[in-house]
């Protein structure tokens, strides 16, 4: 069976957050509701992990990559993101294996080139609120363009957000279509190649946090490398 891993740093945008009211750890539980295979879902991160401090936050998601052959031992897979909203830039790690490292820089002005070629998200909020973890969420609607996957056609699908307003203020996303909201999510779906990919915060913990979490490595890992080319090593150069 040929496999496909996400690369999921690619989608760490919808939990950039500028928590200057909060310092700790948020975890979130991570499903795949359309997923029933288990050799698939084996492939698949069950856990993030938010640090947040001030205006820097980074996410962290570890799991294993099993290949083909049975016999071969699976492959240990760490993707990060840092992000400094004092710069409204981020850096995003992958280690696969012991020996392959990899950075990828994103700055700030390819983060406001990437905005302005973005349609406007097309968000509603509701007035409902409901309890997460001891926290008041507000409830909004994300109507995002998706393809079917039996006409192979676009269609308009409703994500429904569940969002705090104690960890941040308005406008506290960067570069994703959740920017417009005014908290730090607390349960949401992603798509990630049509895949649906539910995240629900399980944990929040106030804990005072070192500055190193969010320190760029100097050494130990490659540069200069795109995200396609990032991909394409994480399926195993297919």
């Amino acid at each position: 069976m040929m496999k496909r891993f996400i690369l999921f740093i690619a989608f760490f945008g919808y939990i950039i957050v500028n928590a200057q009211n909060f310092e700790g750890i948020v975890t979130y539980q991570i499903s795949y509701p359309t997923i029933t295979d288990k050799a698939a879902l084996a492939d698949m991160p069950t856990e993030m992990t938010l640090y947040i401090k001030g205006d820097k936050i980074r996410s962290d998601i570890e799991y294993y990559k099993h290949p083909d052959n049975p016999k071969v031992q699976p492959t240990l897979v760490f993707q990060s993101k840092v992000v400094d909203l004092a710069t409204k830039s981020y850096f995003e790690l992958l280690t696969v294996g012991k020996d392959n490292k990899y950075i990828i820089e994103t700055s700030t002005k390819q983060i406001e080139e990437k905005l302005i070629k973005m349609p406007v998200p097309n968000l509603v909020v509701q007035d409902s609120t409901r309890m997460i973890k001891d926290y008041v969420c507000k409830i909004a609607v994300l109507t995002e363009k998706i393809i079917d996957p039996t006409s192979g056609q676009g269609i308009d699908y409703p994500l429904t957000i569940y969002y705090s307003e104690v960890f941040g203020n308005k406008n506290i996303y960067i570069d994703e279509d959740f920017r417009d909201i005014g908290g730090l999510m607390l349960e949401y779906t992603i798509y990630a190649k049509n895949i649906p990919i539910k995240f629900t915060a399980v944990k929040i913990k106030k804990k005072k946090i070192k500055d190193d979490e969010f320190e760029r490595p100097t050494e130990g890992y490659q540069k200069d490398v795109d995200r396609d080319t990032v991909q394409h090593i994480l399926n195993g150069g297919k």
